[in-house]
């Protein structure tokens, strides 16, 4: 349930335009309340990072996942810097060039999650059987979880096209 409530809080993230800048921040916020958490649960990757042999598969989860983490810390400090309301008190000067750099690495997060959640996708399986009164092997299960997966993507296709629209046309 972690990943899914942070994949959804991701998403609504990015429908700034859509929410305002107060609701941004708040689900922003949760949601890295929730990656600390997700952390914390995933601790022992982190632990075993520098042990084992990397073959090439090794080395490519890794590399996503050090892709992810950077750009999540880019993420959360520019959001603290350019934030309007929950951090506006803090004495630090705002930046169009950290907006841009937020904008930026926010779109580059949706495409490494994206990439992320594809490396884990046996374990989501996995999980998505462990629903009680979800069959193992099944075509309703099947027909389900592609309409869920057609539909979110659809979400996320429109949001960040209209997101993007909004920003170019705002700009000019």
């Amino acid at each position: 349930m972690l990943p899914g409530a942070m994949a959804i809080f991701l998403l609504l993230s990015l429908a700034y335009w859509w929410l305002e800048n107060v609701p941004h921040e708040i689900v922003g916020t949760a949601m890295f309340a929730l990656l600390a958490r997700h952390n914390v649960v995933n601790r022992l990757w982190f632990k075993n990072l520098l042990r084992g042999r990397y073959d090439g598969r090794r080395a490519f989860v890794a590399a996503v996942h050090l892709l992810l983490i950077v750009n999540m810390v880019i993420l959360l400090f520019s959001s603290i810097v350019i934030s309007k309301s929950l951090f506006g008190a803090l004495p630090i000067p705002d930046s169009i060039y950290l907006r841009e750099v937020h904008w930026f690495s926010a779109y580059w997060v949706m495409m490494i999650v994206g990439i992320h959640l594809g490396l884990h996708w046996a374990r989501v399986m996995a999980l998505t059987r462990s629903i009680p009164g979800v069959s193992a092997k099944g075509t309703s299960r099947t027909l389900v979880l592609r309409v869920a997966a057609v539909l979110l993507a659809g979400f996320r296709a429109l949001t960040m096209w209209s997101s993007m629209c909004v920003h170019w046309l705002s700009r000019s």
